[in-house]
């Protein structure tokens, strides 16, 4: 039993693996199934809520972003040690896939040749009988988040046949993988990678972290085949929120307690204000000096505006509300900021470096999506692949449940009132706010790339390696957070976060110092002046149909747990200003 368990961590669930997933375990590949299908009985209430991260921002977010009717709530996976479970104990199912094998006859009195099988329960190689055999590396996907086994009897005979044999003849006659052939016992007919790889098929519609090996849906797309360990197979979609303080202590009353705030909209709704108070007093006692001091400060029609239009304010904008609290150097309990260092980058832009000693994060896995291929319209316009959702409805609350985790750390904030008196006159900058780029990004959805995010975004990743260099972290570790409004204002938020209540030892937040950023500064500034790769890197520019100008792996571009825009958006130029 212990040889068929794998350990993951909550973090790497979320930010690489979850439903959907092909993991590669120790005895081969497996799916892992939905939520619901994964763990079983510990998908019920009495688990999912003792393991419930409250969250109201990120919930309300996602239920508007999802445009699910009810409620989303959201939970970390159970692990052994909080379940009183031996470490060799299991959690988490999962499923063989993809099933089709091919068994190398290495068993005594087993066959020369490779042969490829679907392996059905309980039984092995249809030759030898051994079931020592190696999952095929192939799967086929489509944009729309399908996944299945290669329908390998037609990409073999190319057409409907009357032959059905158990198995078919794998022969390897060269190094690559266009060299190999898979023929027919039967009727002898036989067909290469390199010809199998250019054919195309319907979908099958399978979502094989739901139906298992059951029912398949309808879909019009065609499938691609890939090798089951491409990264394009499934990429996570996921969505990180600070834990920000608040501005009143009604506000964090109405955020941290979603009932009462509900009935307090009920009682809106259908009472007075001595009706109002009356309620809460018997209902909400501990609450009560808090909203009778609220209705004194505000007038009662105030505060019943501001408790009925609190759901959509607090969601409106959340990267705005983070800039804002970051901005106005709030703390609480769980954002922790020290005192701000002045660094003058030029005679036109002055950098304000905030230490953040304490930051609270929660991060949750919304779905995932297929790409591989670009989906196109009619008129050639490519189309975003489908965000499958991992999120499962359990029924007795009736709820949508997201994976998600919470994370302690420290950090970096760096903000300017506007990054140059004249910045469309630059020409890398102008050229970006030429091109009208649109983020695809759930937080930023539908909103464009402007110049300003651009200039941040690339100063955040020359910055990122260079306090690898300077503060010891390895830049996988640490990850970014862009900022902007439309005043011109922006900032980067550089942090490093762990799971449990404890944060880092201060090796970010204590380089906010003018002769310790000076430092990381000229670092930075050399990364993005020089690259290795140069004339080459340094000639290109934003065009039609590229998300970056001058960036590539010598100079920019980082590891995908440090970026969440996936290396996008990228230009050495836009902060040269040529």
């Amino acid at each position: 039993m212990m040889n068929n368990v794998q350990h993951l961590r909550r973090s790497q669930f979320i930010f690489t693996y979850g439903p959907g997933a092909i993991l590669e375990g120790k005895n081969g590949p497996v799916m892992i199934p939905s939520l619901n299908d994964g763990l079983g009985n510990y998908f019920g209430i009495e688990y999912l809520e003792k393991f419930e991260i409250k969250d109201s921002r990120l919930s309300e977010f996602l239920r508007k972003n999802k445009e699910i009717d009810g409620t989303i709530r959201l939970f970390s996976l159970p692990t052994n040690a909080a379940l009183s479970l031996d470490e060799n104990r299991h959690i988490y199912n999962t499923w063989r896939f993809p099933r089709w094998k091919i068994c190398y006859g290495r068993t005594e009195g087993g066959h020369q040749n490779p042969v490829l099988y679907y392996e059905r329960e309980g039984k092995g190689c249809p030759i030898c009988g051994s079931r020592n055999a190696s999952a095929t590396r192939f799967v086929a996907a489509c944009p729309d988040g399908h996944l299945d086994d290669l329908p390998w009897k037609y990409l073999v005979h190319s057409k409907e046949t009357g032959c059905n044999p158990e198995y078919f003849h794998w022969k390897i006659e060269g190094p690559s993988i266009a060299d190999i052939i898979i023929k027919c016992p039967e009727c002898g007919q036989s067909s290469s990678m390199r010809y199998i790889y250019r054919k195309k098929f319907r979908c099958t519609g399978r979502l094989p972290e739901r139906s298992g090996l059951r029912s398949k849906e309808s879909c019009e797309l065609e499938m691609k085949i890939l090798q089951r360990q491409s990264t394009s197979l499934r990429i996570p979609v996921t969505l990180t929120l600070l834990k920000i303080p608040y501005k009143t202590k009604l506000d964090e009353i109405l955020e941290n307690d979603p009932e009462f705030r509900g009935n307090l909209r009920g009682i809106i709704n259908h009472a007075n204000k001595e009706n109002l108070l009356s309620d809460v007093k018997q209902n909400k006692r501990k609450y009560y000096d808090t909203v009778k001091g609220s209705i004194e400060d505000m007038g009662y029609r105030r505060f019943c505006e501001h408790v009925m239009g609190f759901n959509s304010r607090m969601i409106a904008d959340p990267l705005g509300d983070e800039f804002r609290a970051l901005r106005e150097m709030r703390t609480s309990e769980t954002l922790s900021v020290g005192e701000p260092v002045k660094f003058s980058v030029d005679s036109q832009i002055t950098l304000k470096i905030v230490p953040v000693e304490k930051l609270k994060l929660t991060t949750a896995q919304i779905g995932y999506y297929r790409s591989p291929y670009l989906k196109k319209d009619e008129n050639s316009e490519i189309i975003p692949s489908n965000i499958v959702s991992t999120g499962e409805r359990e029924a007795i609350s009736e709820s949508w449940w997201y994976p998600a985790f919470e994370s302690m750390g420290e950090g970096l904030f760096i903000t300017a009132d506007r990054i140059a008196p004249e910045s469309s006159s630059l020409n890398a900058l102008q050229e970006w706010d030429e091109r009208k780029l649109i983020h695809d990004e759930i937080l930023r959805q539908n909103t464009p790339v402007s110049p300003e995010f651009v200039w941040w975004h690339t100063l955040s990743h020359s910055i990122i390696q260079a306090l690898s260099l300077y503060a010891g972290y390895s830049s996988p570790s640490i990850r970014e957070r862009i900022y902007t409004d439309s005043g011109g204002a922006g900032g980067i938020l550089l942090y490093s976060s762990s799971i449990g209540d404890d944060c880092s030892m201060g090796g970010l937040s204590g380089c906010a110092s003018e002769s310790k950023f000076k430092e990381i500064w000229k670092i930075a500034m050399n990364n993005i002046e020089f690259c290795s790769n140069d004339p080459i890197c340094h000639q290109n520019r934003i065009s039609d149909g590229n998300y970056n100008g001058s960036a590539c792996h010598r100079c920019l571009m980082l590891s995908e747990t440090s970026c969440e825009h996936r290396n996008r958006w990228l230009d050495r130029h836009a902060v040269l200003g040529d």
